[in-house]
């Protein structure tokens, strides 16, 4: 797949040093930038994404960039907040480190397709 038909979106601001390394590697990529957040409460923790800029994504394939997947939550949202504003090919999300409690979450909260690619998991 020639790289021009690659979006490299990160989420802000964990995801910037990993971006930096993917954009060498796929140098004519469409860079993108999504603003999320945590918000805990006693009823739990949920994500608020505020602010997405990217290129236009038809027919793109997107790579979301984040440095850790903890709970899976950041990723699931993205994921649709992509979904909504935009028509990419496919979504494939890139992390270096995942914890195995994610893999519900994500399964469960997807609401678009996705692939998980994860350089290491913890087990805890």
């Amino acid at each position: 797949m020639p790289a021009s038909d690659i979006v490299l979106i990160t989420i802000m601001r964990a995801g910037l040093p990993l971006l930096g390394g993917f954009q060498r590697i796929f140098d004519h990529a469409g860079i993108g930038f999504i603003s999320s957040y945590r918000i805990e409460s006693n009823s739990g923790i949920s994500v608020k994404t505020e602010y997405m800029a990217s290129p236009d994504l038809t027919g793109k394939t997107v790579m979301l960039i984040d440095t850790m997947l903890a709970s899976g939550r950041s990723i699931a949202d993205a994921v649709s907040v992509l979904g909504d504003k935009a028509s990419p090919e496919g979504c494939t999300s890139r992390q270096s480190f995942r914890r195995r409690k994610a893999s519900p979450i994500l399964k469960k909260n997807l609401t678009q397709p996705a692939s998980l690619w994860t350089f290491s998991i913890d087990e805890n």
